[in-house]
């Protein structure tokens, strides 16, 4: 038996990396622990928020099983061995991860979307209006391939096409489903899908199921009809065209992408999308569909009749410093009462720090360094101008500027969300990037060691304010962990002394001493009152551990990825010491330097 201070919201057994011998791998607050078989701890790493779920399996085809852990911050990892390989960021918190064959397995957010992913690419995903509650995957159909069966809080249960998502068997139970499993319930020497519903109702499946099932043909029939319906329509809409309807054939639909700072009569900044014609044309009707800006991931742009010209602008707010896919339909036509509209569909991607706004590119003459991380590169200014190009909205004065001096490089941005600054500046083969924010560092060097292809990475980091959260935390867990062992103890007396009252109050009764057996009565309810509210006080005292212990994670995750290669993996196990024996300064040492 062991304890897990940070937690337990996901439990998975397996073998990871090279290792003979399975651990078990418990998800937590921020934290992935791994244990043996004696109950020893063997493996941590940390992740930037509560884990939700995790599988082991091989992702990369190399016979050896990897971590594939799904969070709250709407992040997917997959680690390798202890080491950090690849990140997905999803557009919601991932609840259910499932293992599939061939490099393959299934997610679910808690948004109500479900998709499959090979490898780090993902080949398809649906959303609903319900929540996805489980995943498993099962040979429905009798095949040979697997299917991603799915249980919905609103009791659907479907299978689908691991390769296109298309669904060949649904039915509907009369509560939520809440679990499903595999297993041989009829004896017959092969699985069944068992499903389990809220109110206790339990049903299975095999291949017959598929023969049987009329109303999924009834559906597909339906759609079928349905889109015969809308290729008809289509069809005599254009024989029903005339010459004027029709929009010149040298029509382009031009984009433009930029930066909008915060003004008067707008707290925050903006990403502006501007659309627009070659000619007299006018633009209708505008879908933007982009993961995770808007609430139902599509946006319908149609101004009034008396608005309409050839341009559109559209405001845009990505909520995380990601490159963001941004999926475009204009109806172009050649006036705003027009019946017949051309749809032109295009794709424009946004820079991964499209909310920053470059302000200056000429160094101050007196910089104070005070909240920065530094690192040695070696590397030409021009590779990072084209570095800054390629993330950064670049503004029209400076596109194409030369850089004067190779070994000499600076910018200075704001940030359109809080308007907090942001100073890179490249000298003497040590790049500085002054920001308070230790994720947004952390974003930046990830995103110039991939850009420059580096595998070996140390930095200095110094950010007060961050450092100050560490040891104000540290120390609340500290007292936090005193007042815990003196409440074990009240709690200990208490219980001595409401079995000695038990006792008495039960002798009283029997010698028929009834006031005596009224006095301990009420002793008893007092003793049971302070029982009650020791027990409030320690559990609301262990959620604001939790929260700290939360915190600090957190902090250790941002610190580790300003690291890259053995460096990071070498400072998440010095952090981890520290963090056991709460020793906050050496844990700020070894944020700041990476040593102890």
């Amino acid at each position: 038996m062991f304890q897990v201070p940070d937690g337990v919201n996901s439990i998975v057994i397996g073998k990871l990396g090279a290792r003979p011998e399975p651990w078990v791998f418990i998800g937590g607050n921020c934290s992935i622990q791994g244990f043996d078989w004696k109950g020893n701890e063997v493996f941590w790493t940390v992740t930037a928020d509560n884990i939700r779920s995790m599988i082991l399996m091989d992702i990369d085809a190399d016979g050896q099983n990897e971590l594939i852990v799904g969070s709250d911050d709407y992040e997917i990892r997959i680690f390798k061995d202890d080491v950090l390989m690849y990140e997905i960021t999803e557009t919601e918190m991932i609840t259910c991860l499932v293992e599939i064959s061939n490099q393959k397995f299934g997610y679910a957010l808690a948004n109500g979307t479900v998709g499959v992913y090979e490898n780090t690419n993902r080949l398809w995903r649906v959303k609903s209006k319900n929540a996805a509650q489980c995943l498993i995957n099962y040979d429905l159909n009798a095949d040979g391939l697997e299917e991603l069966i799915t249980g919905w809080a609103n009791g659907k249960l479907d299978a689908r096409q691991v390769s296109t998502g298309e669904v060949i068997f649904r039915d509907v139970l009369p509560s939520s489903v809440v679990g499903l499993v595999m297993g041989d319930y009829r004896k017959v020497g092969k699985n069944q899908l068992i499903v389990v519903s809220e109110d206790g109702e339990v049903r299975g499946y095999d291949s017959s199921c598929i023969q049987s099932d009329l109303g999924l043909q009834i559906d597909t029939v339906r759609e079928l009809f349905l889109k015969k319906q809308n290729l008809l329509m289509e069809l005599r809409n254009y024989n029903t065209v005339t010459d004027n309807t029709g929009i010149p054939a040298n029509t382009r639909l031009m984009t433009e992408v930029t930066s909008s700072p915060p003004s008067s009569n707008e707290e925050k900044g903006y990403v502006l999308l501007k659309l627009s014609t070659n000619n007299l044309t006018v633009l209708r009707l505008a879908t933007i569909f982009a993961e995770g800006i808007f609430g139902g991931e599509t946006l319908v742009v149609c101004p009034s009749v008396d608005k309409i010209n050839n341009r559109l602008s559209i405001q845009l707010v990505p909520p995380k410093e990601t490159p963001l896919d941004v999926h475009i339909k204009a109806f172009v036509g050649v006036s705003p009462k027009c019946d017949q509209f051309h749809v032109f569909e295009l794709t424009k991607q946004l820079p991964q720090f499209s909310m920053f706004i470059i302000t200056s590119c000429t160094p101050p003459d007196d910089m104070v360094k005070s909240n920065y991380v530094n690192f040695a590169l070696n590397e030409r200014a021009q590779r990072i101008e084209m570095w800054l190009c390629q993330k950064f909205i670049i503004p029209p004065m400076m596109s194409g500027r030369t850089i004067e001096k190779k070994n000499r490089w600076f910018v200075a941005l704001k940030s359109l969300r809080d308007s907090s600054n942001l100073l890179l500046s490249y000298e003497d083969n040590t790049m500085h990037i002054e920001t308070s924010n230790i994720h947004l560092a952390a974003d930046i060097v990830l995103s110039i060691t991939e850009y420059l292809n580096i595998d070996q990475l140390q930095t200095q980091v110094e950010i007060p304010s961050i450092f100050e959260q560490i040891e104000t935390r540290m120390n609340n867990m500290q007292e936090l962990e005193q007042n815990s062992s003196k409440i074990t103890s009240y709690v200990a007396n208490n219980a001595r002394t409401i079995r000695s009252l038990t006792v008495q109050a039960e002798d009283s009764r029997l010698l028929g001493n009834m006031k005596e057996m009224r006095d301990f009565y009420i002793q008893l309810k007092q003793q049971n009152e302070e029982v009650i509210q020791n027990y409030k006080v320690r559990c609301s005292e262990h959620e604001q551990y939790l929260d700290n212990l939360r915190h600090i994670n957190n902090i250790i995750q941002q610190a580790a990825r300003l690291r890259v290669g053995s460096y990071k993996t070498e400072l998440i196990q010095k952090c981890r010491t520290a963090l056991m024996n709460l020793n906050a300064k050496s844990l700020i040492k070894i944020i700041q330097t990476g040593s102890e």
